[in-house]
């Protein structure tokens, strides 16, 4: 079963696409993903910097590889929607983790 959009939604998609097209000085297809991301100001990390800044948490806490994937992911989260304020505990974990990645 195939999703079927309205008239009035699918005019709405195209204008949301073609204001975002002029925005970002778009003329060309196929879209490069990166280089729209690049345009939009969002910081596109390579997936092979990814396995080198998991492998680096891995090494700094000894932890397996698996469980250093969780860890950058809580890290990612922690900055972005953790308070201001940090205990001194938290302080060092986040200075760990600086110097891994």
């Amino acid at each position: 079963m195939g999703l079927r959009l309205t008239g009035e939604r699918l005019e709405e998609i195209k204008e949301r696409v073609v204001s975002m097209y002029e925005r970002f000085d778009i003329n060309c297809v196929p879209i490069s993903s990166f280089e729209l991301a690049t345009k939009m100001g969002i910081k596109v990390i390579p997936y092979s910097a990814y396995n080198e800044r998991v492998q680096a948490i891995s090494d700094t806490f000894d932890i397996s590889f698996e469980a250093a994937c969780y860890a950058l992911s809580y890290y990612n989260k922690w900055l972005a929607y953790g308070g201001k304020t940090y205990t001194s505990y938290e302080i060092k974990i986040l200075n760990l983790f600086e110097k891994a990645i």
